[in-house]
């Protein structure tokens, strides 16, 4: 079951001036979809008075996770808000994989970084050596990923640095982060990143983690307006573990000052090569 919260700011100019006795009360009203065993409980909060009762939202909700789009609550108390994080990682991810295929089924000249601080992603290595022979993986959980390493050279005969120095990171081409990006480090000015969030440090290149994406039907359907599709197809793999949404290739990723598809972006990573 999925949760979702939307709320419709409806205050007028014209009631400002009348005592809030005389408006109309805000509501909070339920309605529901289903989908096979899928069921998806929309609530709509109207917003009439300027001012949002968190604890009503909260008891109507109960203790599930809520699926939030806005930006009229940043946190409350009660209500458990659901990250899309995890899921953007895969998208970033698979937006790497499908820029590289497009380049070419060969190996590449380019160098690829892997920064995955826990440790979480050591499948993606893999993946990136069918195009490139050099890839860098930084990371603070450097002996799983030399075990893993030790592995992929007795199946394939191809080697993986690993270490924990983010200065590795500054020879990249692309740079895939399926995690948040919490500290600096050093990049080539024509390198791209592709991430999960908008870094808290800035970083001095192309940096992408936004995707856009069209949600396969019946999902489509069940979606309620305004819910962010991205965050609506995070609560679907993980909180519903639809996981064949976890093999999405998105169509766009966007970053502060422009937006690629992965055939632009894959061109793009090609000429940082060459420049």
């Amino acid at each position: 079951m999925l949760t979702t919260l939307t709320i419709d700011n409806r205050e007028k100019s014209i009631f400002r001036r009348k005592p809030l006795c005389f408006l109309p009360a805000n509501s909070l009203k339920l309605s529901e979809k289903f989908a096979g065993d899928l069921r998806v409980r929309s609530f709509l909060y109207i917003n009439r008075r300027g001012k949002l009762s968190l604890g009503r939202i909260a008891r109507r909700v109960g203790e599930t996770t809520v699926l939030y789009s806005g930006s009229d609550i940043k946190e409350a108390p009660g209500i458990n808000f659901f990250s899309a994080e995890k899921f953007r990682g895969r998208l970033c991810a698979n937006m790497a994989i499908a820029c590289l295929e497009a380049l070419s089924k060969k190996p590449l000249p380019i160098k690829i970084g892997l920064y995955d601080p826990l440790g979480e992603a050591v499948d993606l290595p893999e993946h990136f050596l069918k195009f490139t022979h050099e890839v860098f993986v930084v990371t603070d959980s450097v002996e799983l990923y030399r075990d893993r390493a030790q592995e992929i050279m007795w199946e394939r005969g191809a080697p993986l640095s690993v270490s924990r120095r983010r200065e590795a990171l500054s020879r990249c081409d692309l740079i895939v982060a399926p995690h948040r990006i919490t500290t600096g480090f050093g990049v080539k000015n024509n390198a791209v990143v592709l991430t999960c969030a908008r870094p808290e440090k800035s970083l001095s290149c192309r940096v992408y983690y936004r995707y856009d994406f069209k949600l396969p039907p019946p999902f489509h359907e069940l979606k309620p307006d305004g819910i962010d599709t991205e965050l609506f197809a995070a609560g679907l793999y993980e909180i519903c573990k639809i996981y064949s949404l976890g093999n999405t290739v998105p169509l766009l990723c966007r970053g502060d000052f422009d937006t690629q598809t992965y055939l632009s972006l894959g061109r793009i990573i090609k000429d940082v090569k060459s420049t």
